[in-house]
């Protein structure tokens, strides 16, 4: 699951539970990736609901690269396993001034 704040800020956590490693993230801006990063923060919530996949799975993140203006801001999580493909955590409209 993942957020975006009015700040900038992105937030949430991703599991891909074909695999123990952390999950790369997409931040998508009018449907151009705007940053790519690893959701590596501990997410004691996510292993306690989820177990075996452990707690590194969080991600909090400051994107002030954004140009000013409205947006769709969607945050995408990316397969590592095996079966390929990708899936949107979510979508918010986001106004920069």
């Amino acid at each position: 699951a993942g957020v975006l704040d009015p700040s900038g800020v992105v937030k949430g956590w991703a599991v891909d539970r074909a695999v123990a490693t952390p999950s790369d993230v997409t931040l998508l801006v009018d449907g151009h990736p705007q940053v790519t990063f690893v959701a590596p923060s501990s997410r004691p919530d996510v292993a306690a609901a989820l177990p075996g996949v452990g707690p590194a799975h969080g991600f909090s993140r400051v994107d002030s690269g954004i140009p000013r203006g409205l947006h769709l801001a969607c945050v995408i999580a990316h397969n590592a396993g095996d079966g390929g493909g990708s899936s949107r955590l979510g979508c918010v409209g986001l106004a920069v001034y």
